[in-house]
């Protein structure tokens, strides 16, 4: 009791919410009958046989349209016309998603939020822990093996946890179920000379089903070129300033991904993935005199176990997975490394209850992380490279973590009329920071078969940065407050149109700078709409549209390091520290798509994709270099022969930045810039 009197005062400030999630619980599990109605095997819950499907949202399969979440399905064929190559590629097609390019790949903002989606595989966490910008979203993961992805915006820390904060993304592996046979493909382009060759095969004998897919590419960058060759030279000081330049180019960067999926008969189901991928780029001082090659190798790998049992009245499920990360980081010639083991089990058990009207889920759930090598803090490299500097290389301070997550969690939906009701309560106790207590809840409206309204609230934790963790067990998290109001209009299966309007209130928030470490934790508050049409104007022409703006209203990311130290005559110390402030990164606050859906003749499609971003500025060098970036229209385009010649070899010719637009984007250090024309063809085949 007195543990729990803490953790309520501690969470006082939402106390609203919980006490009507927490009624909402109590009420609708005092309605579960002794003699509740079994579960259908194929169970999905209020769902239209046509519809997108989604599993993220209450973790079993559902309509995406009445999911208890704002949710979008990104379906493979789409990404297939599209020309889609890379997973950032297709999660700029959601509305509120910008994915930033970095030297290293690519960042994730949603809704103005870096770093805040939770992002999984086959539903196995792929973000990294010990790391907050290691996201496998460009060539390092493969879409020929993936079925579709879902995406639900709003945090969801209820049921998924830490990182759900404001969107999850759900990448769904191919089955054999659904792909038998063979499909070989293959790709090349460029300006950059990349190469990709993909092999799948899948199986269904009725009592089990298997798929088997295998990757692999090689690809170089259109900044390849660098004049610090030398700096560390393998021993505690520098080389001298003449032995660092020179001039030399990058070698290309390989990708490797292998997935499987097997699943006997309803009960067993067994999937994986392994990874391997050496990423090479450029970075350069802000002014661009100094510029040094980057290496990073960041393996995903997992093996996931789900068994299900379905016994009288409900459904038990028990989902288990081990996950493995060993990322190497190299700058010029200093490199360090961190490996990190996850070991998880969860227990679910799913009731539904008054004549199927209602859904009850239970869970519980233990996760242990070992983290090795985890990066507390390191030198900003810049300031080591200039002539001046000849008795020091950058300090990278490591420690390892051994950390443990207890979890409970709970949500329930009820359908009354046209009135779909829901609420969810989740603690998590962690070993090394304070434990939390999120929620949601929320209620859907269907005024009609065309129209739907959505209105949800709820809250979720972001697990904290290394440097946080280290020397500490009280830390209170970064917590994220959600207010979503959702419409949805469909009166016909030729149109759609979905509009979203949102709050966040950001608590703790704190981002991290090369230069000056983590900031100090603020406030903010994100006002926002989200908005998409599409339309199926003619049976051969079709026309898509996405938006969303937003505001940010709160504090100024502020830093402060440790400058220099004043030492007295008689041995003490003086430190002197430099401060500085930037105002919060949202990335462009404004973003609009386009897609254009044409089919000439019978097997030919052409689709246009054009992209609108916003004007916005990032700060550099300890805030005082401001860097400003102009709106920006970027235009791809694709087109998609199938049955060339032989029933099921399809060949696509797909053109990114179609008017070779000449543009910056923020970097690690200074600016670079984005991607060029691009042309590429694929060819491939299914037997």
């Amino acid at each position: 009791m007195v543990y729990l009197r803490s953790l309520l005062q501690r969470t006082s400030g939402w106390w609203l919410p919980r006490v009507v999630a927490a009624a909402f619980l109590f009420a609708s599990w005092s309605l579960v009958p002794v003699c509740a109605v079994a579960l259908a095997d194929t169970a999905a819950f209020f769902v239209g046989e046509d519809e997108p499907m989604v599993t993220i949202a209450s973790r079993r399969l559902e309509s995406a349209r009445t999911a208890p979440a704002i949710a979008t399905v990104i379906t493979g064929e789409r990404l297939r016309e599209l020309g889609i190559r890379t997973v950032a590629e297709a999660l700029a097609l959601v509305p509120g998603f910008h994915m930033a390019q970095r030297e290293w790949g690519s960042q994730p903002y949603v809704r103005g939020i870096s770093e805040g989606m939770l992002l999984l595989y086959d539903t196995v966490p792929l973000n990294a822990e010990n790391s907050k910008n290691i996201h496998p979203l460009d060539e390092d993961l493969s879409l020929d093996n993936v079925e579709r992805i879902e995406v639900v915006r709003g945090p969801g820390s209820v049921l998924w946890g830490a990182d759900a904060f404001a969107a999850i993304v759900n990448i769904v592996p191919k089955a054999g179920s659904r792909h038998r046979g063979w499909r070989v493909s293959s790709r090349a382009g460029g300006p950059w000379g990349e190469q990709q060759a993909s092999l799948g095969w899948g199986e269904d004998t009725g009592i089990w089903n298997i798929y088997l897919g295998l990757s692999a590419s090689r690809t170089g960058t259109w900044e390849d070129s660098y004049n610090v060759v030398r700096f560390g030279g393998g021993g505690d000081d520098p080389v001298p300033p003449e032995e660092r330049l020179g001039s030399e180019h990058l070698d290309d960067s390989s990708y490797l991904d292998a997935v499987v999926n097997f699943s006997w008969q309803d009960w067993l189901r067994i999937s994986g993935r392994w990874s391997e991928n050496r990423r090479r780029y450029v970075l350069s001082e802000t002014d661009d005199s100094l510029s040094w090659s980057g290496e990073r190798e960041a393996p995903f790998r997992f093996l996931r176990m789900q068994l299900k049992k379905r016994m009288e009245g409900s459904q038990l499920r028990l989902n288990t997975y081990y996950n493995e990360l060993d990322m190497d980081e190299q700058e010029i010639d200093i490199s360090h490394s961190q490996k990190s083991k996850i070991y998880y089990g969860e227990l679910l058990l799913d009731l539904e209850f008054n004549r199927n009207q209602g859904l009850l889920t239970l869970g519980a759930s233990y996760k242990h992380t070992r983290t090795t090598g985890a990066v507390v803090s390191k030198g900003f490299l810049p300031d080591f490279l200039q002539p001046d500097n000849t008795l020091f290389i950058p300090h990278i301070t490591q420690e390892n973590i051994d950390s443990s997550l207890w979890s409970l969690f709970t949500q329930v939906r009820h359908k009354i009329g046209r009135f779909d009701a829901w609420a969810g309560i989740r603690l998590d106790d962690h070993d090394q920071y304070s434990a939390t207590l999120t929620h949601n809840v929320g209620i859907g409206w269907h005024y009609s078969s065309a129209l739907l309204c959505k209105f949800i609230y709820g809250s979720a934790f972001r697990t904290p940065y290394n440097q946080q963790l280290v020397g500490t067990s009280d830390l209170d998290p970064e917590m994220v407050q959600n207010l979503s109001f959702n419409l949805l209009w469909s009166p016909s299966h030729r149109l759609s149109a979905d509009l979203t309007l949102f709050w966040n209130k950001l608590r703790r928030h704190t981002l991290e700078d090369p230069y000056g470490g983590l900031s100090k934790a603020g406030s903010e508050d994100i006002y926002g709409m989200e908005a998409e049409i599409s339309a199926q104007l003619t049976r051969s022409l079709g026309l898509s549209f996405q938006a969303a703006a937003f505001s940010q209203y709160g504090d100024r990311e502020r830093y402060k390091v440790l400058d220099f130290v004043i030492i007295r005559p008689d041995g003490t110390m003086i430190p002197h520290y430099n401060s500085w402030s930037t105002p919060f990164d949202t990335g462009p606050a404004n973003v609009m798509s386009a897609e254009l859906r044409y089919t000439p003749w019978e097997k030919g499609r052409l689709t246009l994709k054009g992209r609108y971003e916003s004007a916005y500025s990032v700060y550099f060098g300890q805030g005082e270099e401001k860097a400003s970036y102009p709106p920006l229209w970027l235009v791809d385009a694709a087109f998609t022969q199938s049955g060339v010649i032989l029933p099921g070899l399809d060949i696509q010719v797909s053109v990114k930045n179609l008017f070779d637009r000449r543009y910056k984007v923020p970097g690690t250090y200074s600016s670079i810039k984005g991607t060029p024309f691009s042309l590429f063809v694929t060819v491939s085949y299914t037997f």
